[in-house]
């Protein structure tokens, strides 16, 4: 009989990144965005109801180490946006509560900040 063996943490992760919707933005803690960082992490900042939001989104899909941050908004319009714009394999991040804005400064949209090591 074969047994086999394997990490349960690594189980339980993949298990809930694979019950994670494509193009469904996450919630997540800034402290768990500083944690998992090798190097520095552009943030784009965006909403649905932000008309100029749209160009930046399209220029900067294909940025590697780039989280789009959809804030002062509501979780299914933003991922409806990035459905429209056929980015549902970006990594998105679902600012609940503003954390991510107030903590970069950002008070207009569409806004882009940079995470860094020091940070």
């Amino acid at each position: 009989m074969n047994t086999v063996k394997f990490n349960m943490g690594v189980f339980f992760l993949a298990l809930a990144m694979a019950s994670q919707a494509i193009g469904e933005c996450q919630e997540m803690t800034l402290a768990a965005l500083k944690a998992q960082k090798e190097t520095p992490i552009q943030l784009v900042f965006f909403a649905s109801w932000c008309l100029s939001c749209k160009d930046h989104l399209e220029a900067l899909k294909s940025a590697k180490n780039t989280y789009f941050i959809a804030s002062y908004d509501r979780k299914d319009k933003a991922e409806d946006v990035l459905k429209f714009l056929n980015m549902e394999k970006v990594p998105c991040i679902y600012d609940k509560g503003n954390t991510f804005s107030e903590y970069f400064g950002v008070n207009e949209l569409p806004a882009i900040k940079t995470l860094s090591k020091a940070e």
